[in-house]
């Protein structure tokens, strides 16, 4: 406990009740009947209530169902055996919420005195850092953490997936096991970047795996730095996008393909006008050629009359015209 030993033996004797009252942590003194003896304010927060309403009161009354739990049973031992004990637990509250107390528990002349710390804060940031590793071993990208000099002391599985290489051969290694496949301008701007700028830094480039099969990756780089604003390590999260290099390359032929088909409809479709045009000339000429063939036909006819009545006329030894002297027959 930090409590020094005098002045909890002051506390106990009735002296002085000012360093329990004072404290940061919860401060409760349980009798053997599991009675509150004594609570300070910051155990009465802790258990959303008041040094009144729980004061004199067992715990059983206060919070029904305790007895069942382990932290109880820590009580109980310590109580009988004085045996002390250490417990991070955590409580159910009436409404169903739920607080996380790290507790030391330790027998005194009246029964037991618990100091309590509610580390409820600290339990959700590591739950949730326990999500964010979770989510992060099983992303599909590859997650490298670097120090601020490059060396990788973290990757995620999929690293090893996509590079080739195991774990024990990337960690403490350098990013450049698979890497290094672009031009040094490139790598000279994505230092300059992340490591002067302080920026995050993100393109796409060329990596090698070990079977000396290149890939390409969206990368991307993130600086973290401290409070001073110094980088402390690197986050750099790679996502294989050969499928969509492979998606790109067949939009862009069938784009090719689909500009020669225009190409090639359109070229049809001023064949059709040509000839249709062509056609629509061809109906003009054959109208006007089947127009001459009729009026040369009826000039035919009408010379053949003719002549028939010549080679009558030529018979009866006479020909006989009109009065503007056409053959009449």
């Amino acid at each position: 406990m930090n409590i020094r030993r005098s002045k909890l033996l002051n506390f106990i004797n009735g002296k002085d009740t000012s360093i329990l009252d004072n404290l940061i942590e919860g401060c409760q003194i349980i009798s053997p009947e599991f009675k509150y003896l004594y609570v300070n304010k910051a155990l009465a927060k802790q258990g959303r209530s008041t040094v009144k309403a729980l004061t004199g009161k067992t715990m059983m009354e206060m919070y029904p169902g305790i007895e069942n739990t382990e932290v109880f049973t820590l009580i109980k031992r310590c109580m009988q055996k004085r045996i002390p004990g250490f417990i991070e637990n955590e409580f159910v509250f009436e409404d169903g919420s739920k607080g996380w107390f790290k507790l030391s528990i330790e027998s005194i002349p009246q029964g037991v005195i618990i100091l309590s710390i509610d580390i409820s804060d600290r339990k959700r940031m590591v739950d949730q850092l326990e999500k964010f590793k979770f989510a992060i071993e099983n992303s599909s990208d590859q997650v490298v953490i670097t120090d601020k000099e490059g060396k990788i002391i973290y990757a995620n599985k999929t690293t090893e997936k996509l590079t080739g290489y195991s774990m024990e051969e990337i960690i403490g290694n350098n990013p450049r096991l698979w890497g290094g496949q672009m031009p040094k301008e490139f790598y000279k701007k994505m230092w300059d970047t992340i490591k002067n700028k302080k920026q995050n830094f993100e393109e796409r480039l060329i990596n090698k795996n070990k079977n000396g099969k290149i890939y390409p990756v969206e990368n991307k780089i993130y600086p973290i730095v401290d409070k001073s604003g110094e980088i402390t390590f690197f986050i750099a999260v790679d996502r294989d996008i050969s499928s969509e290099k492979k998606i790109e390359e067949n939009l862009a032929e069938l784009e090719k393909n689909n500009a020669f088909l225009k190409q090639s409809q359109d070229a049809l479709a001023n064949v059709l006008e040509d000839t249709k045009a062509l056609e629509e000339q061809l109906k003009v000429e054959k109208a006007s050629v089947e127009k001459k063939v009729l009026e040369r036909t009826r000039e035919l006819t009408e010379e053949k009359i003719k002549l028939s009545a010549s080679i009558s006329s030529l018979t009866l030894g006479f020909i006989m015209t009109d009065r503007n002297n056409n053959i009449v027959t």
